[in-house]
């Protein structure tokens, strides 16, 4: 399988966005082959941030075939019947193309602001992920938890996907509790370009095989991917690395960051030690960065052409059959 090249898309330095900027940034990103666009989630940061539920719906009429996601949601901010229902909105207006990508959050100022125990985080998201999928299905839901109860609760709309949709688990690192989660509850696992390093993928894998061992799952259903990669190519490394952002500029064995060649290479490495998708987060919301990744970076992992079979054999060029 070809590794696949995402976008994600943060709130950015240079200010507010318009619903237009943003269509024309997925509508570019659609046009050249990338396989999905993914939102980060914050409403309390240290850079910039956005409602990534509004981003979101902005771009869904803009696009039709490209995927839609969070790089991720962080599902203990909510309640589990606001979520189920901003979801299943979200996933019938893009007309069935959410990734729900969930995470129990790391930004221990944004919980104090909202009166939650950041030390019940990962807790929350457990329960949330079992409310989250009994709203999604049921007729009618009830659940008791720890931290939420509601009795016969219907939600008048439905996800589009059925029985709901893919479900994805970000963690920095795939650590034995993480690991469970993600063997227990998850199409895939969405290790972080901010903060995992490509030897803690490799490790996080192995507890992930092993929590899928332990649960009687096969681990090749789990999905690997790589998001907020941040990412800046140039015709230099020091050119890339001098336009980059001074707050961006840490931890440079996690960036993307120098000539296509690098860009490359560092992708290379993140195939190798199992990564199947690789979401890039692109300063700015650079139009020219999409067209310098997709005509320098994209080819070097396209799938090989397949054999013709005849003229009702071919599939035109160009053609993209998306694996999830």
């Amino acid at each position: 399988m070809a590794l696949r090249i995402s976008i994600c898309v943060a709130g950015g330095r240079s200010g507010p966005l318009t619903a237009r900027e943003l269509a024309a940034y997925a509508a570019r990103a659609e046009h050249l082959g990338f396989h999905a666009i993914y939102f980060t989630d914050h409403f309390v940061h240290t850079g910039p941030t956005m409602h990534s539920g509004s981003a979101f719906a902005a771009i869904a009429a803009a696009t039709q075939r490209i995927r839609l996601g969070f790089a991720a949601y962080v599902l203990p901010l909510r309640h589990p019947i606001a979520a189920a229902r901003e979801l299943a909105t979200l996933d019938a207006l893009c007309g069935g193309r959410l990734i729900a990508g969930l995470a129990a959050g790391s930004h221990a100022p944004e919980f104090e602001a909202f009166g939650i125990p950041f030390s019940e985080r990962g807790a929350r998201l457990d329960e949330g992920i079992g409310a989250l999928r009994a709203l999604w299905t049921a007729p009618a839901a009830t659940h008791r938890g720890r931290f939420w109860h509601f009795e016969d609760i219907a939600l008048d709309h439905k996800p589009v996907q059925q029985p709901h949709p893919p479900v994805w688990i970000g963690s920095w690192t795939g650590s034995p509790r993480a690991a469970r989660r993600v063997a227990q509850h998850a199409a895939g696992w969405q290790a972080s370009g901010l903060h995992t390093s490509v030897e803690e993928v490799r490790t996080g894998w192995g507890f992930i095989e092993r929590a899928c061992g332990e649960t009687g799952r096969d681990p090749s259903t789990v999905g690997r991917a790589y998001v907020n990669a941040v990412t800046w190519l140039a015709t230099g490394r020091e050119e890339a690395w001098s336009e980059v952002a001074p707050r961006l500029r840490e931890r440079e064995d996690l960036r993307v960051i120098g000539t296509p060649d690098d860009a490359v290479a560092k992708l290379r490495r993140l195939e190798d030690a199992g990564i199947q998708e690789v979401g890039l987060l692109i300063q700015d919301r650079s139009l020219d960065q999409l067209d310098l990744i997709a005509r320098e970076v994209m080819p070097a992992f396209a799938s090989p052409t397949p054999p013709t079979q005849g003229r009702r054999g071919r599939r035109r060029r160009g053609s993209r059959v998306s694996p999830r």
